[in-house]
């Protein structure tokens, strides 16, 4: 049974649990069970059944128990919890990789509560004993046997935290032992959380819960953020079944600072709705920013003179050729303020980049795919032995350690990388990413001198971006269920509820907006329009019924906004198009008219008005507006389409011809050849017509099927000219034949 498999069938069996259908659930997991050949989860299955015919025996058959409700969620809460059990064990049978790993550390899963204590006492001793040897970081102490003794350790118990499915005693010691030593530095108490996240992640266990909220509490700098990560993804993958647990409901209660926490979580749902677009993000990169540079490049090498601008006495400079090349090429900079406006706003920018660098050896070590990036790591300093010594290598890392826009895997993918580039092109990256470096570093340590709430969301981006690196990388992804495709439903997740003020979701539905979600949006505006009625949010929400096509319900709320008389053109705008696009012309005519009171120079609604009576096939007066705007604005073309348009239509194929003329002298498109055609077989000059319709289907790529339900669809006009289906008939097919 693969991973899907088992995830459909686990998740309907707790659908089944939580909506009270407790019958068939024991039907389905007895066939899971037996499946799982678990002998210990088909006892206890048999044990809970009976719990529940007892239940259902008292309901009916004697007097009614008082704690009877108390006892039935109980039942329902074990019922789930070992539904994750046989799932667990359906996922060992049938994965092999997974099965050898923990076949590799059985040992260390056997280990007593004393042994596992002494296991962390042993990693502090070697911790403490390699730092003294060198008088600095173990990492590049002179103890090459402790370091190795310690990482071996290390593994081991990232390992039993990751694998264990429920945390007993031992496990929780293990943990206290872990955290409270001061000998075990940040960066690999980091690692522990993110095996208690991954083992939280892959079988829930309120334990695990409650153990991320002790290390939130004490607040131990890069070490909480990650916990606080682990927490919220948790708390929202497992919401449905909150309920059933107080202990953390009062748990989430009971968070000192409540304003402090609601903000954080806010955050970190921000950054993982922002993880969850890196697909499009990466896209948008491929397909419009770098093409778009890309197209340019001759040119840049020649306008910027790049021989000359990489130099290294130029490299503290600003090219005077950038400001006007880039105003040459709006399209180049646009699009590079974009990406940088993406960046700056924590959009993951660099995935397709080092999508492809996660293939060096230390990314073999599944632990690594988690560890923060630190300067004194044993790999990166080995990753430039023998390059420039002359460079401040010690420099440039810790520059990398405090960048905020990469992700800490991403920091050492690059690192692993500067051995493999060619000399000059090493050098030059060098010079230029080390410059850069040191103004971000000088930048990052103002802001967090200013604002820790900066510091933090750099913290949490980082990490939430290693996260979905390993579930969207990984060569052994599959074997994880991706947390990155869950939709986070902000207005009824328990969790949330729990946590987060209006301000907070409000926060959330505007980013939602912002991005152009706007169904997401959609639902968190209407439950927040329950309690406030405010111009701004009904006017959004009318805004997503647009963008949604649900016309309907937009002009009900733009209705309801009109009271608010708040921009007013803007609303009346919006209702014009909205009652167009259902088909009432007469009531989008209405509204535009009252804009056109208000600004009656205004171009662009005379336009839409001309366009409003086309719909209502009032050519007549179509035509007045349109005039109106050629005469304002003679140079602008696109509006002698419609008056040529017009013009055919009502039987004045001259004047139609002048203005076609006019167009496709400028700017002609398949459809203004075809036009011109009809004009002159209206006219009865078969020549014209027939070299104008050739010269259409040239245009169109020789598509067959836009020429002929083109032409179908003009039949209606040409027949006004005397002209019939048949002739209309031979004429697409003596065209599209070529004869």
């Amino acid at each position: 049974m693969d991973l899907k498999t088992i995830v459909e069938k686990q998740g309907k069996a707790i659908e089944l649990i939580l909506s009270g259908n407790l019958g068939r659930a024991f039907i389905m997991l007895s066939e899971l069970s037996y499946a799982s050949r678990q002998g210990n989860l088909i006892a206890e299955l048999e044990l809970l059944e009976e719990t529940y015919k007892n239940i259902l025996k008292y309901s009916f058959g004697y007097a009614s128990d008082p704690e009877r409700e108390k006892i039935y969620n109980n039942l329902k809460r074990k019922l789930i919890e070992l539904t994750d059990d046989i799932a667990g064990a359906l996922f060992e049978n049938s994965n092999e990789w997974f099965a050898s790993i923990k076949k590799i550390d059985e040992p260390f899963f056997g280990l007593s509560e004393e042994e596992k204590s002494a296991l962390i006492d042993e990693m502090a001793v070697e911790k403490e004993f390699s730092a003294l040897l060198g008088d600095v970081d173990p990492t590049v102490a002179n103890n090459p046997e402790g370091i190795a003794k310690y990482n071996e350790s290390l593994q081991k118990v990232f390992d039993i935290l990751w694998l264990t499915n429920n945390y007993n005693e031992g496990e929780k010691l293990l943990l206290q032992r872990l955290l409270e030593t001061n000998h075990i530095p940040w960066y690999d108490k980091s690692l522990i959380v993110s095996a208690i996240t991954l083992s939280l992640i892959r079988h829930f266990d309120a334990t695990k819960v409650e153990i991320l909220f002790k290390i939130y509490d004490l607040e131990e700098e890069q070490v909480w953020h990650r916990a606080l990560v682990g927490l919220v993804w948790a708390l929202i993958i497992y919401q449905d079944r909150l309920d059933l647990y107080h202990e953390i409901i009062n748990r989430i209660k009971s968070v000192p600072n409540n304003n402090t926490f609601a903000r954080r979580v806010e955050q970190i749902i921000i950054q993982i709705i922002k993880a969850q677009e890196t697909e499009k993000v990466t896209e948008k990169i491929q397909k419009e920013i770098i093409p778009e540079v890309m197209k340019l490049r001759p040119e840049i090498e020649e306008k910027l003179k790049l021989d000359e601008l990489l130099g290294k006495h130029t490299f503290e400079e600003k090219n005077p050729d950038w400001e006007q090349f880039f105003g040459d090429s709006p399209n180049v900079y646009k699009k590079l303020e974009e990406f940088s406006m993406m960046q700056m706003d924590g959009s993951d920018v660099f995935m397709s980049a080092f999508s492809m660098l996660k293939r060096f050896g230390f990314f073999e070590g599944f632990i690594n795919w988690f560890l923060p990036f630190y300067k004194e790591h044993s790999e990166i300093k080995k990753s430039v032995t023998g390059l420039d010594e002359s460079f401040d290598w010690n420099g440039f890392f810790e520059g990398m350690e405090q960048a905020p826009v990469m992700c800490n895997s991403d920091k050492y993918s690059f690192c692993f990388n500067i051995g493999f580039m060619p000399e000059m092109q090493k050098s030059m990256m060098l010079e230029l990413f080390s410059a850069e470096l040191k103004s971000l570093k000088e930048a990052s340590e103002e802001d967090n001198k200013h604002n820790q709430q900066a510091k933090e969301k750099i913290i949490f981006t980082q990490y939430i971006q290693d996260l979905y690196r390993f579930y969207k990388l990984h060569p052994r992804r599959k074997n994880f269920f991706d947390i990155f495709s869950i939709q986070i439903d902000v207005t009824n997740s328990v969790f949330l509820k729990q946590v987060l003020d209006k301000k907070n979701i409000r926060q959330i539905g505007e980013f939602y907006f912002q991005k152009n979600y706007f169904q997401n949006a959609l639902t968190i505006f209407i439950q927040l329009l329950k309690d406030e009625q405010t111009y701004e949010l009904i006017e959004k929400t009318g805004f997503c019924y647009q963008k949604l096509g649900q016309f309907k319900e937009a002009i009900e709320y733009y209705t309801k906004a009109e009271i608010f008389e708040t921009n007013r053109i803007w609303l009346l705008k919006k209702l014009g198009y909205c009652y167009r696009s259902i088909g009432e012309f007469d009531k989008a005519i209405e509204f535009y008219r009252k804009v056109e009171n208000i600004e009656p120079e205004n171009l662009d609604i005379q336009a839409f008005m001309g366009q409003l009576h086309i719909d209502k096939e009032d050519y007549e007066t179509a035509l007045k507006y349109y005039y109106k705007v050629e005469y304002l604005k003679p140079d602008n073309i696109k509006v002698q389409r419609p008056i040529a348009w017009c013009c055919f239509v009502l039987k004045r194929p001259d004047h139609a011809l002048k203005y076609f003329s006019k167009i496709i002298s400028s700017e002609g498109q398949r459809q203004d050849h075809l036009n011109i055609g009809h004009c002159y077989w209206a006219m009865n000059n078969l020549t014209e017509t027939i070299e104008s319709y050739r010269t259409a289907y040239r245009y169109s790529g020789n598509d067959v099927i836009w020429f002929h339900d083109t032409m179908v669809k003009d039949s209606v006009y040409l027949k006004r000219y005397g002209i019939d289906l048949l002739e209309i008939s031979l004429m697409i097919d003596y065209i599209t034949f070529g004869i």
